[in-house]
């Protein structure tokens, strides 16, 4: 008996380090899920002109690999280190074309691009000067909204009210309008290319994609929903596929984009929202 109670203190010491390390294990916290830190934990600053800024207007960011940010403005563009601003415009040295700054992109070799409201286009040269192309005879003086690269290092452009802008890796300029049935012009100031090379922007009349072999496609048909809230007639993002609200008679899906001259009277503000839904804003699955 004796002997068994001295293997159980000899065992004991044993049991205890298990049981701690156990206790110890299942009390430690798990480890942070990679990925950002939540929102709780960024700080949130607020620049304006008072800071440095040129304008309180911003028409772009972008941010180069030295970590610097810039800003287009219409009056010029302002480069931030996370202390001041340093302003490029008409005025300082190196100057721009126009003040009026319209996008800006950075490109895979790094190379910080801009563009202006009279269609000129520029990039940083490694010296810190505004290094500027000289635009083709048939190249719009008009506002750049967006700019993006494709593979073949190709830089594309669009332009407000106009078509597309092309700078090919050997430094030529090329201008290629819309046919007739693409509602380029209309187009929201953005542009965006997928992985085949095919070029996106969305227009107030649907989508509009240009093919890497040249080809132009429209992606939707003029439909709209006409709506009595203000009778006003909404462009959608996507079918007018939905249910009125129970109560509301003041939304119709219609083939054509006029507005109605005698629109039924919305009954509820919930309505509204329901026409708004009906236009692609929200869509919704009609029952």
């Amino acid at each position: 008996m004796g002997g068994s109670r001295r293997g159980g203190r000899r065992r004991w010491p044993h049991a205890a380090w298990a049981l701690a390390l156990l206790c110890l294990l299942l009390g430690r916290p798990a480890a942070a899920a990679p990925g950002p830190p939540p929102l709780r934990d960024y700080a949130i600053d607020a620049w304006t002109t008072r800071n440095g800024l040129r304008h309180n207007s911003l028409r772009d960011m972008a941010q180069t690999g030295e970590g610097y940010l810039w800003f287009a403005t219409w009056e010029g563009v302002a480069r931030y280190n996370g202390v001041e601003f340093t302003p490029f415009d008409r005025g300082t040295t190196p100057g721009l074309r126009d003040n009026g700054v319209g996008a800006l992109y950075v490109d895979p070799n790094g190379t910080l691009w801009l563009s202006d409201s009279r269609g000129n286009l520029g990039r940083l040269g490694a010296d810190g000067t505004w290094e500027y192309l000289e635009r083709a005879p048939q190249w719009p003086r008009a506002l750049v909204h967006d700019m993006a690269m494709d593979a073949a290092g190709r830089l594309w452009l669009l332009f407000e009210n106009h078509g597309l802008g092309c700078v090919h890796p050997d430094g030529r300029l090329e201008y290629i309008a819309p046919p007739p049935g693409i509602p380029l012009p209309a187009s929201y100031p953005r542009l965006a290319i997928d992985a085949a090379g095919s070029l996106w922007s969305g227009t107030l009349e649907g989508l509009v994609l240009r093919a890497a072999d040249g080809r132009w496609r429209r992606l939707a048909r003029p439909m709209a929903c006409r709506s009595a809230w203000r009778g006003r007639t909404w462009p959608p993002t996507a079918r007018c596929g939905w249910r009125p609200a129970s109560g509301c008679s003041g939304a119709t899906a219609a083939a054509s984009p006029r507005r109605t001259s005698s629109p039924a009277p919305a009954t509820s503000p919930r309505c509204c929202r329901t026409a708004r839904a009906a236009c692609g804003w929200a869509p919704r699955t009609a029952a």
